[in-house]
């Protein structure tokens, strides 16, 4: 049998899978119908400011249909990420959410990556 799709609750699961950065570069994921793809870029920065340095996540929009993410000190082996799907725009009249989870290889500057891409409820104008 072929899996034919996947829903959460409300929500239609997209995409989903895991990538493991190559040689500590960032990881694109390029996805969407037609000539309108959406990209997201994950980028990986490490700023110790001390024992216990914060997380952050610095986003950009390069462009209408580009979304960079730089995770700031995502280097816990345990892992780090959303904790619920957040929310990045709208795709067909339907909200996108992303979900991700990171996880820091030890002995290497790798980063594993866990994502899922979902559509939500239909966005109503007005």
């Amino acid at each position: 049998m072929q899996l034919e799709m996947i829903h959460s609750g409300p929500a239609l699961v997209l995409a989903s899978g895991s990538v493991i950065a190559f040689r500590g570069n960032p990881v694109t994921l390029i996805f969407g119908p037609g000539e309108r793809k959406l990209k997201f870029e994950f980028s990986f920065v490490s700023e110790q400011t001390g024992e216990q340095s914060p997380l952050q996540v610095r986003l950009e929009r390069p462009d209408d249909f580009t979304l960079r993410l730089t995770l700031v000190n995502f280097n816990d082996p345990l892992g780090a990420g959303t904790t619920v799907p957040k929310s990045v725009g709208v795709l067909q009249g339907r909200q996108l959410y992303i979900h991700y989870r990171v996880y820091h290889l030890e002995e290497s500057a790798d980063k594993l990556i866990h994502y899922t891409l979902y559509q939500g409820e239909e966005v109503r104008n007005g």
